[in-house]
């Protein structure tokens, strides 16, 4: 119903330019006659009317627009909608405060509330309406394609905006919310919405603050800090200060543990009246957590419970509460009590800088708590952290979650450390006896320590159901090991490579030279 109403908006769009809309397609047609009609208006070929839209590889037909008077005037309508949206939010009364006239600005400014106060459902219903009465009034048609973004509708949403940016050029925040739509698909998509937010984070304008927030925001999620931090730096640069940024790089600081940059960028916002305190002292509290100054972060969480910040406090009540159970404690015992699941991640994915000993306490929170999301860290850890014990466990967790994915094992079979290796040839029990016994033979060939050489070959034996006596010695020499190898590859009809195949050939060669003599 929505695809439906939006092209409805652009149809009628596309009609007051003399154009008409090809809704099977999403690309614009006209009568041929209308066609040539309008390149002898304008002077110029098709061609001309042709051009990438942000984020598309392939240009399409672009819409020339809609009539300046009308777009200026849907604009002001917009304005005045947001004016008295804020005025409207600004008594805290939830949805009883929303504007309740019928008029389009009314309407408009409901609509954005319900989508602000996370009813999208009813936010999208409201711009249903709008479009039935006037299908050109594009502020309608934004809050409509917000609403497939909040519900995480992301084909949709991408959709929505691809067709506004079609029919509005040169409006810089549709680019910004295809871009931010692109971030959570697939790998292609995600890096065309980092090119365009990035390119947007380029420019010196409010839109420049809001792309650098939302593309840093997935630099983090990723644990992609150096390029977050290098982002939001450069983007601070340009447009003198930003409360917003300000918050965000100290985010990037904290998560790659450096604490003294985040407590230089928090202590000024956390000092100064305005509506990002709240936040900052909290985040501040977390910073000094981290660093294990117990009695600063006393101090500013009391500063946050009797401060006038019962919003922001209400807001997360439960947490807030347990926050200042967590900190007596760390001030009694003088150690940390309780880590938040950002700063276990964080743990996980800087092995430089965390002693082993708190990674593979994040590790055993993680899995113990069966905390969500957490498959990239196992990953990570399995196959980047230095410490042995942390990969195996890593291992292990990933096949108890995934009991059917043999992923972890391929990985464990290929790790440096034999012990991994063998526990990775233990695990394979699980799965079906092909891949088991063609997986033990890929280990063995790749194998050059002699003990796990050994119980590699014992396993294959017991997989296959073949007697194949290792001879003593074999397994400490590299050209003996390929004949054993090339042995199994017989008995099991396995290929193996010309380069172990002529290495087994010359290993019975010295083999049958020294029996003769």
């Amino acid at each position: 119903m929505l695809r439906l109403r939006v092209l409805l908006f652009l149809t009628t769009l596309a009609s007051s330019c003399g154009l008409m809309f090809d809704v099977e397609g999403g690309r614009q047609r006209r009568p041929r006659a209308a066609l040539e009609s309008f390149k002898r208006s304008v002077g110029v070929g098709e061609e001309a009317l042709r051009g990438p839209v942000a984020g598309e590889d392939k240009p399409v037909a672009r819409a020339p627009g809609l009539d300046p008077a009308l777009r200026t005037a849907f604009l002001a309508e917009e304005q005045d909608a947001r004016r008295l949206l804020q005025e409207a939010l600004a008594k805290r009364a939830g949805l009883e405060s929303l504007p309740s006239g019928e008029g389009r600005v009314e309407r408009l400014a409901r609509a954005m509330g319900m989508l602000q106060l996370g009813h999208p459902d009813a936010a999208e219903t409201l711009s249903e309406g709008l479009l039935q009465d006037e299908p050109g009034f594009f502020p309608a048609a934004i809050v409509a394609a917000q609403a497939h973004k909040a519900r995480r509708e992301w084909a949709a949403s991408e959709s929505s905006w691809r067709e506004l940016i079609r029919a509005l050029p040169n409006e810089t925040r549709l680019e910004r919310q295809l871009g931010e739509c692109l971030l959570w698909q697939d790998a292609r998509k995600r890096a065309k919405g980092e090119e365009i937010l990035e390119r947007i984070s380029a420019t010196s304008d409010h839109h420049a603050v809001l792309a650098a927030n939302a593309l840093a925001a997935h630099y983090l999620r990723d644990f992609r800090s150096g390029e977050a931090s290098r982002l939001l730096a450069g983007t601070l640069h340009r447009v003198g200060s930003s409360a917003e940024l300000q918050r965000r790089l100290a985010r990037a600081y904290w998560v790659d543990g450096k604490y003294d940059k985040a407590v230089a960028l928090l202590e000024p916002l956390a000092n100064r009246p305005s509506v990002h305190q709240a936040a900052a002292i909290h985040e501040l509290i977390l910073v000094h957590r981290g660093q294990l100054k117990f009695a600063a972060a006393a101090d500013r969480y009391r500063t946050l419970v009797e401060g006038d910040f019962s919003s922001f406090v209400g807001s997360m009540k439960d947490s807030i509460q347990g926050l200042g159970q967590d900190i007596t404690k760390e001030q009694q015992t003088g150690r940390r009590v309780s880590w938040s699941l950002l700063e276990l991640r964080c743990f996980l994915r800087r092995p430089q800088g965390v002693d082993w000993k708190q990674r593979q306490m994040a590790l055993k929170a993680l899995v113990l708590n069966k905390l969500p999301g957490i498959d990239s860290d196992l990953r990570y850890v399995l196959e980047h952290d230095p410490a042995t014990m942390l990969r195996a466990g890593a291992l292990e967790a990933l096949l108890h979650r995934h009991p059917h994915d043999i992923t972890p094992i391929d990985h464990g079979l290929r790790d440096r450390e034999p012990l991994v290796r063998i526990k990775a040839a233990l695990m394979l029990g699980r799965f079906p006896v092909g891949s088991r016994k063609a997986r033990l033979f890929d280990a063995l060939v790749r194998e050059k320590h002699a003990a796990t050489f050994r119980r590699l070959h014992g396993m294959l034996e017991r997989e296959s159901g073949e007697s194949y006596l290792l001879e003593s010695g074999v397994a400490e020499d590299e050209e003996a090991r390929a004949a054993v190898c090339a042995e199994w590859a017989r008995r099991l009809q396995f290929k193996v490579s010309e380069r172990d195949a002529s290495k087994a050939e010359g290993a019975k060669a010295t083999r049958g030279g020294d029996k003769k003599e």
